[in-house]
């Protein structure tokens, strides 16, 4: 079983492992040892797969941090997302869970920074979506008045599966 992290940086590389044209295994002597403790014997080239799975699994919002200092919003993602496919106006911050009270939709924002893996997302906010939150004193001052909603369509993975919806 791969990590997360191997497996996102697996779905980094957009032209390896998505069919059985480019997804191979090579074992080196040793990688890999018997019930007797035999070690494997290195093959001299790949062994092609004869099946691959693709990606179904929706990435999904596992946090979210709002820095009003340096107006930015980070974004953990429980895998890679594509960040060329963000829709900013489908996110909307919120003063409570749930519909009702306080929100503000980021009309305006870029991505500016992005982990390796691609999972964690930071966008600067626009000035204008930055200072309607400042100037809420309702909403963004705590975790208690600090929600994110996403709407489907605000982005996809690298394999374009759509985001898990947070609904108001």
């Amino acid at each position: 079983t791969l990590s997360a992290a191997d497996l996102n940086s697996l779905k980094g590389k957009t032209n390896l492992a998505t069919g059985t044209t480019n997804t191979f295994l090579q074992l080196s002597a040793g990688a890999v040892r018997d019930m007797r403790s035999n070690p494997i014997q290195s093959r001299t080239t790949a062994l092609a797969s004869s099946t691959v799975t693709t990606d179904t699994s929706k990435p999904a919002l596992s946090s979210f941090d709002l820095d009003l200092g340096n107006n930015t919003l980070t974004l953990s993602f429980t895998e890679s997302v594509n960040t060329s496919t963000f829709s900013f106006a489908l996110i909307t911050l919120q003063s409570q869970k749930g519909a009702g009270g306080r929100f503000v939709n980021i009309t305006g924002a870029t991505v500016s920074s992005t982990s390796t893996s691609q999972d964690v997302v930071t966008l600067a906010l626009s000035q204008l979506v930055a200072d309607s939150v400042k100037t809420d004193a309702l909403m963004g001052t705590t975790k208690l008045n600090t929600f994110v909603s996403l709407t489907p369509g605000a982005v996809l993975d690298l394999s374009k599966n759509n985001v898990t919806a947070i609904l108001t």
